[in-house]
């Protein structure tokens, strides 16, 4: 392997070990702290939301469940993006890392029963939903680069 993939595999997984971080830490705050938490990104994002999308429809359980999908897209795609650094573009490891993914939705969820927390399977639900939607585009990246392979030989 070559130092250029090396530090890039390297900054890769330290990359997804904070995200994680961010993601079960989050999970292990205790049910107010969460609320209030949530609350204060709310009311400090609740202008941009209301200019977008109209008063009062991005709500603090919409933002949540938005969270939750977002902090799994941001995961699926450093995981994607290690799997392309190690093997490339091919779809078989891709598709093995979404594994990977779920297991690490249900982690994140059954860590809320520590903080006295209520897990629900609709959170994991949206989490692999993020996870997965990084996992489809790669998957559209891969056909592109299919794609523009065949148009070359054929010119």
């Amino acid at each position: 392997m070559s130092v250029k993939k090396k530090v890039c595999v390297t900054l890769l997984i330290l990359l997804i070990l904070l995200t994680l971080a961010f993601i079960w830490g989050n999970s292990l705050l205790n049910a107010e702290t969460s609320s209030k938490a949530s609350e204060e990104v709310h009311g400090a994002l609740s202008g941009v939301f209301d200019l977008l999308f109209g008063k009062d429809v991005v709500t603090t359980a919409v933002l949540r469940k938005l969270a939750h999908f977002g902090e799994f897209l941001l995961l699926g795609a450093e995981v994607c993006l290690l799997s392309v650094c190690i093997f490339g573009l091919i779809l078989k490891p891709l598709s093995c890392f979404l594994f990977v993914g779920l297991i690490v939705a249900i982690i994140d969820e059954l860590l809320q029963f520590i903080s006295a927390r209520g897990p629900a399977v609709t959170d994991v639900l949206i989490d692999f939903s993020g996870f997965f939607t990084a996992y489809l585009f790669f998957c559209l990246l891969r056909l592109i680069k299919y794609l523009s392979k065949d148009d070359k030989k054929t010119e």
